[in-house]
């Protein structure tokens, strides 16, 4: 029992598979399309598409929300594309809907985030600015890249949301920064 992941081999495209054994249940997971395949099962084979399955759950991030401080946590991972972050946008509305009739603020690590594609900048951007509309009165950003902050400045810019925003090279700066403002900050997240 486990899982392992490899890249794809030469005589395969380009997409990255997974394989998970579970006792007789072999999974070979698809990741660029999230179609699971069932390969086998007491011999016999059969085909899944489990796409609405794993809708909520993602490999690039994770969305929580505290209602009681109006915060929504955001920690980034990987390589985005565009489909990424419009995936990302349409789960994150979902989300915050209980938080925005009032002012809230955005948490967002990106200590795990790779980088991403320069659509994908364009997309964060409309995110950014869609956020603002609905009442983020601030956000956070917790980032140790010079590459990578030189992308999230461009977001800002996109997002018109520079005013608004801060970001800080480790979680704790972020954390003090934000009880500084009077916001009770989980130290589990930030």
């Amino acid at each position: 029992m486990g899982a392992f992941y490899r890249p794809a081999g030469r005589a395969e495209t380009a997409k990255t598979f997974g394989i998970c054994r579970f006792l007789p249940l072999t999974f070979r997971i698809d990741f660029d399309y999230f179609s699971w395949y069932l390969i086998s099962l007491n011999s016999l084979y059969l085909e899944y598409n489990l796409e609405s399955l794993v809708t909520k759950w993602s490999f690039n991030f994770t969305i929580e929300i505290d209602l009681d401080a109006h915060i929504a946590y955001n920690k980034i991972f990987g390589v985005w594309r565009l489909q990424t972050a419009q995936d990302f946008h349409e789960q994150f509305r979902r989300d915050v809907e209980p938080l925005v009739k009032k002012p809230w603020v955005r948490v967002v690590d990106l200590i795990n985030w790779r980088m991403g594609t320069p659509e994908m900048v364009d997309e964060i951007g409309k995110h950014m600015k869609w956020c603002r509309a609905h009442n983020m009165i601030m956000q956070v950003h917790v980032v140790n890249d010079p590459v990578r902050y030189g992308q999230l400045q461009r977001m800002f810019e996109k997002g018109e949301v520079k005013d608004i925003s801060k970001v800080f090279r480790t979680r704790v700066e972020a954390q003090r920064f934000l009880r500084e403002q009077g916001y009770s900050v989980r130290s589990t997240y930030v």
